[in-house]
């Protein structure tokens, strides 16, 4: 029975010495391998979310394609002149008026911290009352920001001429 005291104890004393040296080790990686698991779980969810805000946003941003695609229209980046002229030649010709005449004036902008900047331009037309009308209306109602600054109108010498008439005009870019 003194021999089975000491046994026992000495059984006790190996098995502590061994999980202290063998699973211990093992535990406390197991236990690390754990907490990067839940680490790893929490930063794919957590990419999941943004990924999904993004998702989200591109199809608020497709929804609302239109919409930005008018505003590009409308407030271009710079003064995009050629476009400027094929639509004032398309509303001349749609309204029975006749381009005489385009200039620009070169103006420097007001203020260098103004992100909208305003391009001045002058157009002669030669026009019936009526084809001018039209041909105002055309560019009030475009989608590009056309200011129309003042209009001059020279009295035709004899009857039947159609009249000159000189716009000035301004647009707006960023």
């Amino acid at each position: 029975m003194k021999y089975a005291i000491i046994i026992v104890a000495i059984s006790i004393l190996i098995s502590l010495i061994l999980g202290v040296f063998l699973v211990w080790p093992s535990y406390r990686g197991f236990s690390e391998t754990q907490n990067q698991l839940v680490q790893r779980k929490l930063q794919l969810e957590n990419q999941n979310k943004y990924i999904q805000s993004l998702k989200t946003a591109k199809q608020e941003m497709d929804e609302r394609g239109e919409i930005v695609s008018k505003v590009e229209s409308a407030l271009p980046i710079g003064p995009d002149m050629p476009s400027l002229l094929e639509f004032l030649q398309n509303a001349a010709v749609s309204s029975g008026v006749s381009l005489d005449k385009i200039s620009w004036e070169d103006t420097s902008p007001r203020n260098e911290k103004d992100r909208i900047k305003e391009h001045f331009f002058s157009v002669e037309v030669a026009a019936s009352y009526f084809s001018f009308k039209n041909f105002l209306f055309a560019l009030e109602t475009s989608s590009r920001l056309i200011n129309i600054e003042e209009v001059n109108f020279n009295v035709p010498v004899a009857e039947g001429q159609s009249s000159l008439i000189k716009i000035r005009a301004s647009i707006s870019s960023y």
